[in-house]
């Protein structure tokens, strides 16, 4: 399911939905190319003896990657996705002032302040009663029924749109998501003049520094060449050391599309 961009009168949402939907494609195509382009790595060897046999393991390092690039991509995906629900909700409420709610918690319920015994959720309540009396009572079911507190009641802070409220505000008032990259499927080569060539090829991921490849180890003089050229797989981390650590490539399609077709596209319904 997509939307149809070539309407000559393009809604405000749809413009930047647009426009996520191209970060999304460029971040795409370079992780794809990261993953796929064999690149040569930096590598180390030593000789590991173990029941009178020596063993050569090699170490392989991650060739340099444009790693803040991927993350403005990111970012710019993140929040022109984030936009779009702004923008369209800012036109149901007719308040230039509004934002789409995202809540992982019911305002609904009174949370009674213990020092002034105010009722804490009240201001939230009545902005969105403001908004809900200016908007079609469908579009105001759904948008409610789609918060993460009840859509996800158990864990509302790994729900799809608090994960993007989450990570957009990351990257809009803070930081840069930090991408991570771990070698691909590395290939590494043993060449020893005058013996055949050999050949390690692993499958999978391997975090930089790890032994790639373990070979009979050679006599000292041989002169033997060790190369590894591996792919990168990228993965974004949210904030700093310790945030969660996700699996880009879905994560970021399953973020933009469950916004395009479960919030932008049943909303638009109630635009016409």
């Amino acid at each position: 399911m997509g939307l149809d961009y070539r309407s000559p009168i393009r809604p405000t949402w749809r413009v930047k939905l647009r426009r996520a939907e191209k970060h999304l494609a460029e971040f795409h195509a370079e992780f794809v190319r990261l993953r796929d382009t064999r690149q040569k790595c930096r590598v180390s060897t030593e000789v590991h003896t173990q029941h009178q046999t020596n063993s050569l393991l090699v170490r392989a390092y991650l060739p340099d990657y444009p790693e803040d690039d991927i993350a403005v991509i990111v970012g710019d995906l993140l929040f022109n996705t984030r936009c779009a629900l702004d923008h369209i909700y800012v036109f149901l409420s007719g308040d230039e002032g509004a934002e789409f709610p995202i809540l992982t918690y019911d305002v609904w319920v009174a949370d009674l302040d213990p020092s002034t015994g105010k009722d804490r959720n009240q201001p939230r309540r009545s902005r969105l009663l403001k908004h809900a009396r200016k908007m079609p009572a469908g579009a105001f079911a759904l948008i409610n029924s789609l918060q993460p507190y009840l859509n996800l009641p158990e864990r509302p802070n790994d729900q799809v749109l608090a994960i993007l409220n989450s990570f957009s505000n990351v990257d809009k008032h803070r930081r840069s998501h930090l991408i991570r990259g771990s070698l691909f499927e590395p290939r590494t080569t043993l060449d020893v003049p005058g013996s055949e060539c050999e050949v390690i090829q692993r499958k999978g991921e391997y975090v930089s520094g790890t032994v790639v490849a373990q070979f009979p180890a050679p006599p000292s003089d041989s002169q033997a060449q060790v190369e590894t050229y591996s792919g990168i797989y990228v993965t974004f981390q949210e904030g700093r050391a310790g945030g969660k650590r996700w699996d880009a490539s879905p994560s970021l399609t399953t973020l933009f599309e469950f916004v395009r077709d479960n919030v932008i596209l049943p909303l638009e319904e109630f635009t016409r």
